[in-house]
């Protein structure tokens, strides 16, 4: 008998998970893929994939029951708190075993100029105090937090083109998509004269290139911590998440 799989999307180790299950597991596990919607680009996810919210916890966990979701693992974004708590809640609901994959946080090098804050609300207070021309790596949602701020040139990059929440001279909008490598983030760092990079801590290697090419050129660095993650079992690698899923699936859990 085949089971159905949950990935909740939003990360490289989703695909990359989605990828694993197909591969080596359809025999017993059909993998299905959700993803908010709000980007209109996606790489190729294999299996499954569905676009767009479910509507909230109860609308979700409807969803689990409805189409025999047998597992449900979340690779969402780290910072998609939304996301996981309803989630966490659907899945008490329905019944659903939940597993979070979570990546580590970045850890800094030593001669690194860096501090941590707890919202992108605190990193905007402090930017105007510290910078000169920032760098915001934080996507087209979170520059709303910047509208105010003054004194500060901010380049951000987003991945589809579009108006941003800020005032066209306090701004350039570089439009890119990843992976970038070191090289392409020193560049970039030189080009725009960036004295402070202005991110928030997601972890895992996609997002890593940028916060060693500051270190390594002395560009300070405001990282954003993500929040905690929903209270259940946690993994912080694909192949444990595989570990997770294959002792379920040979236990009928």
């Amino acid at each position: 008998m085949v089971e159905r799989l949950l990935v909740l999307g939003g990360s490289a180790e989703a695909r990359e998970l989605a990828g694993r299950v197909h591969a080596d597991m359809a025999e017993s596990v059909s993998v299905v893929t959700s993803f908010a919607g709000r980007k209109r680009r996606r790489a190729a996810v294999a299996g499954e994939v569905r676009g767009g919210g479910f509507g909230g916890t109860r609308a979700l966990a409807d969803y689990l029951v409805v189409n025999g979701v047998r597992w449900l693992i979340d690779a969402s974004h780290p910072f998609a708190e939304q996301i996981s708590a309803n989630a966490h809640d659907a899945c008490v609901l329905a019944g659903v075993p939940r597993l979070t994959l979570r990546r580590p946080t970045f850890e800094p090098p030593s001669n690194a100029r860096w501090l941590v804050v707890d919202s992108l609300v605190k990193a905007s207070e402090i930017l105007p105090r510290v910078a000169k021309r920032a760098f915001l790596a934080i996507g087209r949602q979170g520059a709303a937090f910047f509208t105010d701020v003054a004194g500060v040139h901010m380049v951000v990059r987003v991945i589809d083109n579009g108006p941003l929440p800020l005032r066209p001279e306090s701004h350039t909008v570089i439009v890119a998509r990843p992976p970038y490598s070191e090289e392409d983030e020193r560049r970039l760092f030189r080009e725009h004269a960036i004295d402070t990079l202005v991110a928030r801590d997601a972890g895992g290697s996609p997002g890593e290139a940028k916060l060693r090419a500051a270190a390594e050129l002395g560009i300070r660095m405001i990282l954003v911590e993500p929040p905690l993650p929903e209270p259940g079992p946690l993994v912080s690698s694909v192949d444990d998440a595989i570990v997770w899923l294959r002792e379920r699936v040979g236990d009928g859990i």
